[in-house]
């Protein structure tokens, strides 16, 4: 039991280094090169997301789980982050058009539709 907590506790650390990765990339690129055009957006939030994925993989693997290197493991980590990238650069690209929310808000709603779709993939 208590290793469970440990490890829930590891992998809340690792998960918030993510948000925190993914936010800060993406906004840094609105900061400098604010656009409203779809394909920079999507870039954008594309870098972020790929870079947060890396680091949770980095870091899950050594910190939390401590997990054997394994290509297959690593293959279908990325294509399950690959689809959950398209659904969260559809939520939050079409948001800022449709609907002209805030981007933090798109973002967390995005990230959070992608993260519970991917438990399904």
């Amino acid at each position: 039991m208590r290793n469970t907590i440990i490890q829930y506790g590891k992998y809340c650390i690792v998960g918030g280094s993510c948000a925190l990765i993914d936010l800060r990339v993406l906004y840094g690129f609105l900061s400098f090169f604010p656009s409203k055009q779809p394909f920079w957006l999507a870039f954008w939030n594309s870098v972020a997301y790929g870079l947060a994925v890396l680091n949770s993989y980095y870091w899950n693997s050594r910190f939390t789980f401590k997990a054997k290197k394994n290509p297959k493991q690593f293959i279908a980590f990325i294509t399950q982050a690959a689809a959950s990238l398209l659904i969260a650069d559809f939520i939050f690209v079409s948001g800022i058009y449709l609907f002209g929310i805030f981007a933090v808000f798109l973002k967390w709603i995005g990230t959070a539709v992608s993260k519970l779709a991917s438990m399904f993939l």
